[in-house]
C-alpha cells in the first residue's frame, strides 16, 4: 500500500496507483484528511484517524469473542472484563443494537458465576401488570389465572447473573421491590408471605438517559445509586466503522456461508449510516445472503435498504418510531404511511413480530 499512496502533513497523495486511491468512495489524485475518511486502495481498506485520537498498537488485537470488535470497542471490553471479577452493580449504556446483552453476557463468561445461570430480562417487553410476577415469582391463587406457584425470573438466576436490559422501562411501583431485592438479597413472591434469599450478580442495561429520568421523577434516584457502581458506555456503530468489515465476516461465518465480500462492498458499507447499530449490520448481512442466493460474492446491490428502515430519522429516538417516521415522510414525501407499511409486513408475515422485525432491521420490542 505504501508505494501506491502516502499520507504527509495531514494530506493523502496518489503516487501513480494502478487503480487509484478513493476517500469515500470518491477517486483523489491529493485531498487533505480531517480524520474519520474511509480510504481505499486496490485491495485495501483503511480508516484515517487524526493526530492524537489513533489507538495505540497495543489495542489492536481483535478478541475473538462474541464482541467482535477492534480499538474502539477495546476500553469498554477492559473495564467489562475486570468487572466480571467483582461483585459490583454494572450497568450498560448504549443506543440500541450496540450489543449491550453482549456486554453483559461478558461480564457473566469472565467471572465466577460462568457455569451457572445467566437469565436475561427485557423489562420493556413485559406488560406493566405482571411485572413483578414475571421477576420475584407468585404463589398459586395470589391472583386471577394463578393456578400453580411461579418462581420467577430472578429465582431462576440464584448463584448466577440476572441481566435487566431495557431498565429504564420499569414502573416506578417494581423499581421499589427491585432495590429492596438488590439491598436484601431476598425476594417475594406476589402473594406470598415468605421472603427468599438469593445470591446472584445484577447486570443492568438502558439506551435511556437514566439521569434525566431521575431528574423528571420516572426513575428512583437510590435504584440508579445501586444499578450504576459501574457504567460502561458502548460506541455506535458510526463511531466503529473500521469494525464493519469484521462485523460482516463473523455475520457471515454465523450463517456458515462461504460468500466472499469485495473490498467494494465493504467500502459500501463503512460508508452508510446504521441508526439501529449492529443489530441492523447484522439483519442487512442476513437479508444479503438471501438475495444473493446462487452468487459467490456479495456486491452493494444485496444490501439495498428496505424503504420502512431508511424512512427512519436516524437521529430520532428509538422510543418514539411513531414520530420518527412521520417527520422522515414528511421530509422525503413519501406517499406510503409508516402504519400501513408495518400493517402490510404484519399482514405478509401473518403477525410474527420476530419476522417483520428482521424485515425492517429493527428489534421485537421496536416493532
Amino acid at each position: 500500500v505504501g508505494s501506491e499512496m502516502c499520507i504527509r502533513d495531514r494530506s493523502i497523495v496518489d503516487l501513480d496507483s494502478a487503480n487509484g486511491v478513493f476517500v469515500d468512495s470518491e477517486r483523489v489524485e491529493s485531498r487533505k484528511l480531517e480524520g474519520g475518511e474511509v480510504i481505499r486502495v486496490g485491495t485495501h481498506l483503511l480508516r484515517y484517524f487524526a493526530p492524537g485520537l489513533a489507538a495505540k498498537s497495543t489495542q489492536l488485537d481483535v478478541v475473538a469473542d462474541e464482541m467482535v470488535g477492534g480499538p474502539a470497542l477495546e476500553p469498554a471490553r477492559k473495564v467489562l472484563t475486570k468487572a466480571a471479577g467483582s461483585e459490583l452493580s454494572v450497568l450498560v449504556m448504549g443506543e440500541t443494537g450496540t450489543g449491550k446483552e453482549l456486554a453483559a453476557r461478558l461480564v457473566h463468561d469472565a467471572g465466577p458465576r460462568r457455569e451457572k445461570p445467566f437469565v436475561p430480562v427485557n423489562c420493556g417487553a413485559i406488560p406493566a401488570d405482571i411485572v413483578e410476577s414475571e421477576l420475584f415469582g407468585h404463589v398459586k391463587g395470589a391472583f386471577t389465572g394463578a393456578t400453580a406457584d411461579n418462581v420467577g425470573l430472578v429465582r431462576q438466576a440464584s448463584g448466577g447473573t440476572l441481566f435487566l436490559d431495557e431498565l429504564g422501562e420499569l414502573p416506578l411501583e417494581s423499581q421499589t421491590k427491585l432495590l429492596r431485592l438488590l439491598q436484601e438479597r431476598e425476594v417475594r413472591p406476589v402473594g406470598g408471605s415468605k421472603a427468599t434469599k438469593v445470591d446472584l450478580r445484577v447486570v443492568c442495561a438502558t439506551n435511556r438517559d437514566l439521569p434525566e429520568q431521575v431528574q423528571q421523577g420516572k426513575f428512583r434516584p437510590d435504584l440508579f445509586a445501586r444499578v450504576a457502581e459501574l457504567v460502561v458506555d458502548l460506541p455506535t456503530l458510526d463511531e466503529r466503522v473500521e469494525d464493519i468489515p469484521l462485523l460482516v465476516e463473523h455475520f457471515i461465518s454465523l450463517e456458515n456461508s462461504r460468500k466472499s465480500v469485495p473490498v467494494e462492498t465493504l467500502e459500501h458499507l463503512c460508508l452508510q449510516r446504521w441508526p439501529f447499530n449492529i443489530r441492523q449490520l447484522q439483519s442487512a448481512v442476513r437479508r444479503a445472503l438471501l438475495l444473493a442466493e446462487d452468487e459467490d460474492e456479495l456486491s452493494p446491490e444485496h444490501f439495498i435498504e428496505p424503504r420502512s428502515t431508511r424512512s427512519f430519522d436516524a437521529e430520532a429516538s428509538p422510543a418514539e418510531p411513531a414520530e420518527a417516521a412521520a417527520a422522515a415522510q414528511a421530509k422525503s414525501g413519501d406517499e406510503v404511511p409508516a402504519a400501513n407499511r408495518l400493517r402490510e409486513l404484519l399482514e405478509a408475515h401473518k403477525g410474527d413480530v420476530d419476522a417483520v422485525g428482521e424485515a425492517m432491521g429493527l428489534s421485537r420490542s421496536q416493532v
